[in-house]
Formats: structure tokens, C-alpha cells, sequence
């Protein structure tokens, strides 16, 4: 896995940082994809699940009054219901506490916001976890390797292709042509464990 949970920690070093950190914990631990990410709403958490069912893009705000344009998911099979793990769920439920005290409370209220109405965008955060990645002595990336790590850690444990894919939004096929590079690893792994016999 390329990037670890305690990579994440240190956005908490910052209080005003709070959403970043929990948009970040959410692609990682939730495998969606940041657009995906960006357009929850609190009415999309259902108990243990979020409901993915649309995307958002920015768009400068001289091109359009918003500043972001809301759309449904890319494919079909990339609306799903997914159910999160508990270490997640305990993060998003301290969240929305902190969401409650600030007045953020309406179920078409942004999830990921400052001050729901207005979703986080992608050049801010993209930005601060670059400086996360370098207060951390870590290669700078993307936002979306957080979601590559999600599937890389699930595929290196042990996880069924298929469940995999249905997390990510994707086909088997898919799944196996953007992890390529696991599944030698894994090819690898199967032949020590027939040399073993």
C-alpha cells in the first residue's frame, strides 16, 4: 500500500484542516473517487453505507455562478450503495458532530464543506495534501492515490477481483487492467506456494 492511514493524522494538526482530513479518510478508506467524494451529501449517509449516486466538477467561477457543476456518476455500475468500515464510521460520525455544532445539518447540506453550501475544492485540497505528503517525507501526489491505495491494500489482502471492482465503480475487467502490476505480484506468489509441495 502506498500510502498509510497515519499519512492522513497529519492534516489533524490543523483544526481548521477537519473537512480535508475527512475527505481524505473517506477516498482512502472508501475507495470513491474525489468528484464522487465531493458531492455527498449528509442525506447520502444511510447508517453503515453512502449512497454514491452523482459527481461534482469545478469550474471557475467566472464561467459559472456556482463554481462547480453537479452530474450524475460516470457509468451505471459506478452508482452503489457501499458499506463502511467501522474505522471510518467512527471518523465520520465524529465529523458530523462537527458538522452539527457549526449548523450544518440538512440532509442536502455538502457533507465535505465549510459551510454547507459550498462543496470543498479540488485545487485547495489537492494543495494541502501535497503539504501533507511532504510534512511526511512522503513523494507528492494526487489526491486520487488514496483511492489506488484503497484497492491496492484490498487486492494485496486478499479480497475477491469482484468486490474490489463493485467498490471502485468498476468492471473485473477494468480492475485487472489498472492493477496489472498486483496481479504479477500475486502470480508470483502462487508459484512459491506450489514450489512449497
Amino acid at each position: 500500500m502506498r500510502w498509510k492511514h497515519a499519512t492522513l493524522l497529519h492534516i489533524k494538526d490543523n483544526p481548521k484542516d477537519v473537512p480535508t482530513y475527512v475527505f481524505c479518510c473517506c477516498l482512502f478508506y472508501m475507495g470513491i473517487r474525489p468528484g464522487e467524494a465531493k458531492s455527498l451529501k449528509i442525506g447520502d449517509i444511510r447508517g453503515n453505507f453512502i449512497n454514491i449516486r452523482k459527481t461534482l466538477s469545478n469550474v471557475p467561477k467566472r464561467k459559472i455562478e456556482k463554481g462547480f457543476i453537479e452530474t450524475s456518476t460516470k457509468e451505471e455500475r459506478s452508482n452503489r450503495l457501499l458499506e463502511m468500515p467501522y474505522v471510518f464510521k467512527k471518523i465520520l460520525d465524529e465529523y458530523q458532530l462537527y458538522l452539527h455544532i457549526r449548523g450544518i445539518t440538512k440532509k442536502d447540506n455538502f457533507l465535505f464543506t465549510y459551510d454547507g453550501e459550498t462543496p470543498l475544492v479540488s485545487q485547495t485540497q489537492t494543495r494541502k495534501f501535497k503539504e501533507i505528503a511532504k510534512k511526511a517525507c512522503l513523494p507528492e501526489k494526487k489526491l486520487y492515490v488514496l483511492r489506488h491505495s484503497h484497492a491496492s491494500y484490498l487486492l494485496n489482502a486478499g479480497a475477491w477481483d469482484e468486490d474490489v471492482a463493485r467498490r471502485m465503480g468498476h468492471t473485473v475487467e477494468e480492475l485487472k487492467r489498472t492493477y496489472f502490476h498486483l496481479y504479477r505480484t500475486r502470480e508470483g506468489e502462487c508459484v512459491r506456494l506450489l514450489d512449497c509441495i
